[in-house]
């Protein structure tokens, strides 16, 4: 037995960084996520995090940030398979180390300017993109500010013209709010997002305070406006007025029509 104990100590201690070793120099064709071994893909992405953001036109910002993340996802991908395997190793420590540095400074650079990048193109985002908002969050906004401001008709002459306005402005409000939540559901964590949402949440905010008092009045008006075939068919206020000529006028009193 302990010259077993022996036998499994040497050869663990031979096996482990060899196994360590061949896991470092995998590639994908050997079934690693990177494509040439992790010696190559630590460097490329040291090498694109130490050239820095571009700061030039969007197109090539978004192209160094969306670099720097693949290069991260990958890292990460490995590093999760390799410490499943070898995290207990003291052997491994380095690896995982060197790893867990350049996530730091992939967070330090990246995210810092990643961030307000992603919260600007969801803002602009159409339906076209995916955005339940048709051209973006500042249109939608200052459209539906407009339609707020401009306030019900109020004509009696055209009544379903307050129907048309209200429906409008509630279905702005419900527009903004599955904007809203989608939003939050991404970005809340991040200061640079408060802006945007107290952007909504006011527009919300003046939306109640306009519309609530308004639409249970035109519920209610409407309810009296309805025509029915079998009850009120020319609805109720038509009705009312029949109805109090009828008891202004009395009864006829005439012998020959009883």
């Amino acid at each position: 037995e302990t010259a077993l104990q022996l036998y499994n100590e040497n050869v663990s201690a031979l096996k482990i960084p060899l196994d360590i070793q061949n896991a470092r120099n995998a590639r994908r064709k050997d079934g690693s996520p990177l494509e040439y071994g992790l010696e190559h893909h630590v460097n490329g992405f040291e090498s694109l995090l130490n050239s820095g953001y571009p700061n030039a036109s969007q197109l090539k910002n978004e192209e160094w940030i969306k670099k720097c993340t693949q290069h991260r996802d990958l890292l990460l991908e490995w590093l999760e398979d390799f410490k499943s395997r070898f995290q207990e190793y003291s052997e491994a420590q380095a690896t995982i180390q060197r790893c867990e540095e350049l996530f730091k400074r992939y967070t330090s650079l990246v995210s810092v300017v990643k961030i307000p990048l992603d919260i600007q193109r969801a803002r602009n985002a159409r339906k076209a993109q995916g955005s339940c908002l048709e051209y973006g969050l500042d249109s939608h906004l200052k459209s539906m500010h407009a339609h707020l401001d401009k306030g019900i008709p109020g004509d009696k002459r055209f009544p379903e013209r307050d129907n048309e306005w209200l429906t409008k402005a509630l279905n702005n409000k419900e527009l903004l709010i599955n904007w809203l939540e989608d939003f939050r559901s991404n970005f809340e964590a991040y200061p640079e997002a408060a802006e945007s949402i107290k952007e909504c949440e006011d527009a919300l905010s003046k939306s109640q305070r306009i519309v609530d008092p308004i639409r249970v009045p035109l519920m209610i008006q409407n309810a009296r406006n309805e025509r029915n075939a079998t009850m009120l068919p020319y609805g109720l206020d038509f009705m009312l007025k029949n109805f109090s000529s009828a008891l202004d006028k009395g009864l006829p009193n005439n012998p020959r029509f009883p």
